[in-house]
């Protein structure tokens, strides 16, 4: 590995191209957010800072700082350049020892956090035997064992990202941070767990591969400071959407992916009405137990063959990927039994149809393999019940 190599991921190291920047900025203005202080704490080569000195003219102090540097002398050349001097700072400084509520506390609000803190884990770092760490306890309170091997892994940006929501919480400002999706669930997670005070935060999907040439999730995740506790996060599909295609939130101890279908819905794990929740139906003949339904009285099985079957033991089939995506139910499941071990020699009077069709394939369902329909009447299946 060469030693840029190790650099880009010791630092996390993927840049933010300036049209990027741009793009978010614009998204910040649009948004009605007018800071008087931006600080981007891990810069790089600042173009996060330079556009938004450029976008915000209601900033009066800039602060950027980063642990390369390089960087620090790229952006300080790039700032003369580009702008009128303010009075901004820009220096070397290591995010894990810097005293950041000190350096926010005589900034004038709102205050804007902007940047793209590292994409990289604590244990590519340990691997690396990288020095860039924060102080080592037990960041996800694992217990036993697992706390003492460090088994706990976590993205740095994870880490960086809870410290500026806690620096914050009795400011006016804005966080406003590009970081893989997960990193974004799991800092919304800890926040809205720990009861940090913080309006509904707002996800903005971006092309990962387009901008920064990875194929990973990645957003931009905005958060800004409240007197309320506000534990929802709207997700829009891009930078330059203004209406959310989902919303996301913290209900009952809950990640909840789809807040307005699971309002609706909750009854079923919670509440007066309680539901047995259990793997599906175990056949282990899906040929014959499973049919399509092709007209009123007639069915297509697995072996393309057409039966007309009663409907009495016929139940709707909807498997968990089409329960995922939203899909109707287009098969249908033969089940001859409503508890585990019950007879079904019965069926040949009451649905003497299905009972025939039963026994036609008869072969294929006294092959079945498992040793759970061993001494069970003939065509038991598993996993039924009131």
């Amino acid at each position: 590995m060469t030693k840029e190599s190790v650099k880009k991921i010791e630092y996390g190291d993927f840049q933010t191209p300036r049209v990027l920047a741009r793009q978010v900025c614009v998204l910040l203005k649009n948004q009605k957010i007018i800071p008087k202080s931006v600080i981007e704490p891990t810069c790089g080569i600042g173009n996060f800072f330079l556009e938004a000195l450029g976008n915000f003219s209601s900033i009066q102090i800039g602060r950027a700082f980063d642990i390369d540097n390089e960087y620090v002398k790229i952006l300080k050349k790039n700032l003369g350049k580009d702008i009128k001097f303010k009075p901004h700072k820009v220096e070397v400084v290591d995010f894990f020892t810097k005293d950041w509520k000190e350096e926010l506390g005589n900034l004038p609000e709102p205050i804007l956090v902007i940047g793209n803190p590292p994409w990289v884990t604590n244990s590519q770092l340990g691997q690396l035997q990288s020095k860039n760490l924060p102080t080592k306890y037990n960041f996800k309170r694992m217990k036993g064992l697992d706390a003492l091997t460090g088994k706990s892994n976590f993205d740095i940006s994870e880490w960086m990202m809870n410290q500026m929501i806690d620096w914050l919480q009795v400011k006016q400002a804005t966080i406003a941070m590009l970081c893989k999706t997960s990193v974004a669930r799991k800092v919304l997670m800890n926040a809205w767990k720990h009861g940090k005070k913080m309006e509904i935060a707002k996800m903005h999907i971006i092309d990962s591969k387009l901008h920064f040439d990875i194929s990973v999730d990645a957003c931009l995740l905005t958060i800004q400071s409240s007197k309320y506790q506000h534990k929802e996060c709207e997700i829009f599909e891009s930078l330059s959407s203004s209406t959310p295609i989902q919303k996301i939130g913290l209900r009952d101890g809950f990640l909840v992916a789809d807040i307005p279908s699971y309002e609706k819905t909750k009854h079923l794990i919670d509440g007066d009405q309680h539901y047995k929740w259990r793997s599906g139906v175990k056949h282990d003949c899906s040929k014959v137990m499973e049919v399509e339904k092709i007209s009123e009285v007639l069915y297509l099985n697995g072996l393309g063959e057409k039966h007309e079957l009663e409907d009495t033991y016929l139940f709707p089939l909807l498997k968990g990927s089409d329960l995922a995506n939203g899909k109707i139910p287009r098969k249908y499941m033969l089940v001859p039994q409503t508890k585990i071990g019950q007879p079904t020699k019965f069926l040949s009077k009451v649905a003497p149809k299905t009972w025939e069709y039963l026994t036609k394939y008869s072969d294929l369902l006294d092959k079945r393999g498992s040793s759970i329909y061993k001494d069970k009447p003939r065509f038991s299946i598993f996993g039924v019940g009131d």
